[in-house]
């Protein structure tokens, strides 16, 4: 999982990896040019196959997309980073998957904003999920289980032979988990098995008592490091 600790000071500069000496993978063309017809932007890019594009976002949040964080996980920086807007184009000379996009990203932002970061673990406040005391409200399922009825209108969450591990990775900390639930999530369970999720809530409702009575699960309120990503130098994108 992304959120739990995973390095110790090191240094990245890009997509370099010095230790091994790997060429960096880099866009066939690319640019950032400040935004000049407004717009709020700041949302997801669009990655499609060789392609990342954004209108209007923030170096802030091509920093979050080129290294696949969460919001929380980007803690700091200077104020430009969530004022200034950037038009982003960006095509690999080959169909790239997102991850060689995530890659070439990392390296576009080394070039142009002379970006230098380092992970570092930053104690936070997390939510720890557990089962609640009359246990999980889901059933394990086998291979070859049926699919699950249709669910009852608005927005809901459905998972069929996916860990709990899983299900925090993929709800949780997705952008619609982290919007709604606002920390990361630490499964804390202790479920091995695969279950059928179905967590049913409309925009109004409060999510965390849904899963409480829906799914038998209780999220509590824990500190625990978090793995951040530390700018240690930046500058404003040069003209391109």
């Amino acid at each position: 999982m992304r959120s739990v600790l995973v390095g110790l000071g090191m240094v990245f500069v890009g997509s370099v990896v010095a230790q091994t000496g790997m060429p960096r993978e880099t866009f066939d063309a690319a640019s950032i040019k400040p935004n000049s017809m407004g717009g709020r932007g700041g949302g997801p890019l669009e990655f499609t196959p060789g392609r990342v594009s954004g209108r209007a976002a923030t170096i802030r949040r091509m920093i979050i997309e080129a290294y696949h964080l969460q919001d929380y996980q980007l803690p700091d920086g200077p104020t430009w980073i969530d004022s200034d807007r950037f038009d982003l184009e960006a095509k690999a000379g080959i169909p790239a998957s997102e991850d060689q996009l995530r890659s070439m990203l990392q390296t576009l932002l080394a070039d142009r904003c002379k970006l230098v970061v380092h992970r570092q673990p930053k104690e936070m406040l997390v939510y720890a999920l557990v089962v609640g005391k009359n246990g999980p409200r889901f059933s394990e399922v086998k291979e070859n289980d049926p699919g699950p009825p249709k669910p009852p209108s608005g927005m809901k969450f459905l998972s069929l032979k996916m860990t709990m591990a899983q299900f925090v990775e993929d709800f949780f900390n997705s952008p619609i988990g982290a919007r709604y639930i606002g920390r990361p999530v630490l499964d804390k369970t202790g479920l091995t098995g695969r279950y059928l999720i179905e967590l049913t809530w409309a925009p109004d409702d409060d999510l965390i008592a849904n899963i409480r009575e829906q799914l038998g699960l209780n999220l509590e309120s824990q500190k625990a490091a978090v793995d951040t990503l530390v700018i240690d130098h930046i500058e404003k994108p040069a003209a391109n």
